[in-house]
């Protein structure tokens, strides 16, 4: 844990120094259409997974699950992601 919390800065620099990939976002999701997004994520993952949800919900309006990713990898269950709609 101790090494990722060092890496943060470099993280978050590769993040602002590649910020342009996000602006196709929104016409993602405006020219597609979702009704949902479910997000799968697992440990510290989970905590940028809620932030993520938030973003989407807010500034998209596009309803966001959070998926038990241990369903599948320690479980072995398959999720049907299919929507009938």
């Amino acid at each position: 844990m101790e090494s990722e919390i060092f890496q943060i800065p470099e993280v978050f620099q590769k993040i602002l120094d590649n910020s342009n990939q996000f602006d196709i976002l929104p016409n993602i999701f405006e020219n597609n259409d979702f009704r949902s997004v479910q997000i799968l994520a697992r440990g510290t993952s989970d905590n940028a997974a809620h932030f993520l949800k938030y973003l989407i919900e807010t500034k998209i309006g596009v309803p966001v699950g959070l998926t038990s990713l241990s369903s599948v990898t320690i479980y072995g269950h398959n999720l049907n992601l299919i929507t009938p709609w």
